[in-house]
């Protein structure tokens, strides 16, 4: 990362195939991690620690594994939380000789916050970022301490939770998600605005996560992608997203989206992002 002005940008030195997996899976009862899926992500450190050491002759000092706070954010109690932190933390030293580093998700907030938010709107802006296991954010009040919000509830955790319910009541998807996002969301939004009510004061809000890159994708294709990191949205984009998450076949979706774009060079690109959506 560097600075542009009074916020940043950042250069990509080498890029990975990233390996797509609910790392933060639980098995029925909240009590521990699935399985198949924590083998899925031990195995994935274990192939990317033997690749950097075989092309990059890199030591283990070298070579960081980080937890983000999603991963653990779906465990129901503290007991079954602490203890499978340290399951987790042991498995990954036990297959690399690596000590796992962990992001709380006031760390991770705070982070993402001096890297998104220009430096001119750090006092008087919200950071929300909308992950697939939590929501978190936050904003710096007058005195530059950071104060932090979070809600366990991500777009994956939500979803897994919305088909559940919708498979075992034989309902339509949609319906269940409109009926579950009070209790799983709103809710817990609110207890979080009435204990830190500055956070409904901040006169702009800035959003990051998997489902804004979407959000942002899909309402605003005519956006050149990769020019311009912040792009404005409003209410009307989120509302055109629902509508278009609803349809029934994502190729139609794929169809209006480019539909909305002239300029071939850039067609091709927002082809590419439509096929990793």
């Amino acid at each position: 990362p560097f600075p542009v002005g009074d916020s940043y940008d950042f250069e990509v030195v080498k890029e990975f195939d990233s390996v797509k997996m609910d790392g933060g899976k639980m098995q029925e009862d909240g009590k521990a991690f699935d399985p198949k899926t924590l083998e899925l992500a031990l195995s994935t450190v274990k192939e990317y620690q033997e690749k950097f050491q075989k092309e990059y002759q890199l030591p283990n000092e070298r070579i960081a594994v980080i937890r983000s706070s999603g991963v653990v954010a779906g465990f129901r109690d503290l007991e079954s939380l602490r203890a499978n932190q340290k399951i987790l933390e042991s498995k990954v030293y036990e297959r690399t000789g690596i000590q796992l580093a962990a992001l709380s998700p006031e760390d991770e907030a705070k982070y993402i916050t001096r890297f998104v938010v220009p430096q001119s709107d750090l006092g008087r802006a919200l950071m929300l970022d909308i992950g697939g296991g939590n929501i978190k954010g936050g904003y710096f009040d007058e005195s530059n301490v950071f104060i932090s919000t979070d809600v366990a509830t991500g777009t994956t955790r939500f979803a897994t939770e919305v088909k559940k319910a919708a498979d075992a009541s034989k309902s339509d998807f949609a319906a269940k998600a409109k009926e579950l996002s009070g209790p799983l969301v709103l809710e817990k939004l609110r207890v979080e605005i009435e204990n830190r009510p500055a956070l409904r004061l901040k006169p702009k809000i800035y959003l990051c996560g998997g489902i804004v890159w979407v959000l942002r994708t899909l309402t605003r294709p005519a956006v050149p992608i990769g020019d311009r990191l912040l792009v404005e949205l409003s209410a009307d984009d989120i509302e055109k997203l629902r509508k278009l998450a609803a349809n029934d076949s994502f190729e139609t979706v794929t169809q209006i989206v480019l539909a909305e774009v002239s300029d071939e060079q850039q067609k091709a690109k927002l082809r590419k992002e439509l096929e990793n959506i």
